[in-house]
């Protein structure tokens, strides 16, 4: 029999400058059988009633298959996660989208999926370790807690044991801070949006994210210029192409038509080769609007086959 499957961890208080792993006995398979993980699951959500919280911008992860890394260091969990939706209580159609709740106190809550285009085979005694480490410059109210959640299928006993899993991966590039309401130019490392890799890696979508810092709120990373409706979002143009030359998005093109507003997913569907990588490139002039200390992440899901 197949039986649907959740196991979770949480962090209860993370604030700026937090670094910390889950306790990897909670995603552990402890079973007897082996599990199929379709989705891989975060949620923030404020840890005291007297702070705003977090739309987890601030949140950096490290996750690893056992002792094999799913994703390229420290990558932003908003960055490899495209938006879902966010609990019932609030409706407003931005923050629905934006996979964020704020509710009528200025509670933050965020709800983020990595969905697995192929199902991750975790056998007994096999499991997912996780590290998170929050942005120093995050502000004092963002205070929270995050949680993770493994969510897919448990196989019956004697199930037969795959030669070849596909691993999912992950990496994200993430620019400076910077005021929009100047001209800014940046251009990805070759290292950060790579495949690292002897053997070739899929890539299904890129994710693109702009949240700005509040500092005189003490809110932290939140998600304003994520708005279609602002102007920085809107202005900032991206390039991409990848290490052989090829162009991926050929001409500067505006930051919220490469990830259109909603899913901020753009679903690819190409093989990176061995070893290669993106070189994302952005630039903008001033938009006279907006706020400081803006940044602009993007993230790509992908997977690759590896033999057990």
């Amino acid at each position: 029999m197949i039986s649907p499957l959740i196991v979770s961890a949480t962090l209860p208080s993370l604030g700026p400058s937090s670094q910390v792993a889950f306790n990897a006995a909670d995603l552990l398979n402890r079973t007897r059988t082996p599990w199929l993980i379709d989705e891989i699951r975060f949620l923030t959500a404020p840890n005291a009633s007297s702070v705003p919280g977090s739309a987890g911008f601030e949140d950096y992860v490290q996750i690893a298959y056992g002792n094999t890394p799913i994703t390229n260091g420290y990558v932003p969990i908003p960055a490899i996660c495209a938006p879902r939706d966010r609990p019932e209580e609030t409706r407003d159609v931005f923050w629905h989208a934006l996979g964020v709740a704020h509710e009528e106190d200025d509670l933050a809550y965020a709800n983020m999926v990595w969905e697995l285009d192929r199902p991750l085979w975790l056998p007994p005694g096999e499991g997912l370790r996780c590290e998170v480490s929050v942005r120093p410059d995050a502000g004092a109210g963002t205070a929270h807690s995050l949680s993770m959640v493994l969510a897919g299928r448990a196989l019956p006993e004697g199930s037969p044991t795959p030669t070849i899993i596909d691993l999912p991966y992950a990496a994200a590039y993430v620019t400076p801070l910077f005021d929009p309401k100047t001209t800014f130019q940046f251009e990805s490392a070759d290292g950060d949006l790579a495949a690292p890799f002897d053997t070739p890696i899929f890539v299904d979508r890129l994710i693109g994210r702009a949240p700005h810092l509040l500092i005189a709120l003490t809110e932290g990373y939140v998600i304003a210029n994520d708005l279609p409706t602002i102007n920085p979002f809107i202005a900032a143009g991206v390039r991409v192409v990848d290490s052989l030359g090829n162009a991926i998005i050929r001409d500067t093109t505006p930051f919220a038509l490469s990830f259109p507003f909603g899913r901020r997913a753009w679903s690819v569907r190409t093989w990176l080769p061995p070893k290669s990588f993106l070189k994302l490139s952005v630039e903008g002039t001033s938009t006279g609007e907006g706020t400081n200390n803006m940044l602009l992440m993007l993230g790509m899901q992908c997977r690759r086959e590896v033999k057990r």
